[in-house]
């Protein structure tokens, strides 16, 4: 039985984070950029680094 890797993405590459509608505004951007650090152990979702705001957060939209 062979694994299936192909959504498997690369450590530290460049992702964008979607920024929901209620916490943006006009002149905002529809996305932050931020870098891949993995995925969360309890959802389906990814963890990932803003550089912006120096924190970890994590997010089910994400564009690679």
């Amino acid at each position: 039985m062979s694994c299936n890797v192909a959504n498997f993405k690369v450590f530290g590459c460049v992702a964008y984070a979607h920024v929901p509608k209620e916490l943006r505004r006009n002149v905002h951007d529809k996305s932050e950029k931020c870098t891949f650090n993995g995925y969360n152990d309890h959802s389906n979702a990814y963890k990932l680094y803003n550089l912006v705001i120096k924190k970890l957060t994590t997010s089910i939209d994400v564009e690679f």
